[in-house]
């Protein structure tokens, strides 16, 4: 928010044609109220494999927006099929409009990565 930082674990779906997650949230939750008043979002999407060898996993930078109207009603449809529990949720519907990425995965070597970033225009 300009003065603090604030983690929040959410489940998403992904939209690899958008590159864009999306996640459901309220603008009540503090993580919801920092993204709407300043919507620059960093996050990272990995598991927890006990061997290192295992490590795969993405970190990325991007532009989240709360969605209205049919982009709202179309994407909380996508991911109330993937989590169906999210029909009792009442929250707004985001998009985090990715604009950098790094995929790290040591099971194709330790420490490969491999970086997209959004292009202008």
């Amino acid at each position: 928010d300009g003065e603090t930082v604030w983690a929040a674990n959410c489940f998403y779906i992904w939209l690899p044609r958008r590159t864009a997650f999306v996640l459901l949230t309220s603008t009540g939750t503090r993580h919801g109220t920092m993204m709407a008043a300043r919507p620059a979002v960093s996050g990272c999407v990995a598991g927890q494999p006990e061997n290192i060898a295992e490590i795969k996993g993405v970190q990325f930078a991007a532009q989240a927006r709360r969605l209205s109207g049919d982009d709202a009603e179309a994407m909380r449809s996508r991911y109330e099929e993937r989590f169906p529990i999210a029909r009792l949720m009442p929250a707004e519907t985001w998009l985090l409009q990715a604009e950098f990425l790094k995929y790290t995965d040591n099971s194709l070597g330790f420490g490969f990565k491999m970086s997209w970033a959004a292009t202008s225009g």
